[in-house]
């Protein structure tokens, strides 16, 4: 089974995204860390807001948006990161890390199993 090549880059983005997060707040960077939390807070308030409006019909390279339905999660998930970051929690990095691993669920469900 092999993924396609912009979900994996995808992937590799997020767990980057964690990791320099995690980074911040090991070593106390309070700027670069609100930095990420609002980047977290923006992509939640994104997902629900896409989910709800119905905006955008087509996905990158004109597919169709096959994860809609994960976007209230993904959101949801995001907010809880940016506020755990913004009070210097690491439970964001379980969170994230969940989020990563729905992602990951829904897209081999979608390109393997389903079809």
């Amino acid at each position: 089974m092999t993924l396609s090549f912009y979900f994996l880059i995808c992937i590799l983005v997020r767990c980057v995204i964690i990791y320099m997060t995690y980074l911040s707040l090991i070593y106390e960077n309070i700027n670069i860390s609100l930095l990420f939390s609002g980047l977290y807070f923006i992509l939640g308030t994104g997902s629900l807001y896409h989910y709800m409006s119905k905006y955008r019909k087509k996905g990158a390279f004109g597919q169709s948006i096959w994860w809609d339905a994960f976007r209230p999660l993904h959101g949801i998930l995001f907010l809880t990161a940016s506020y755990l970051i913004y009070n210097r929690n690491l439970y964001f990095v379980s969170v994230l890390i969940l989020d990563t691993m729905v992602s990951i669920g829904g897209h081999i469900y979608y390109r393997y199993i389903k079809s």
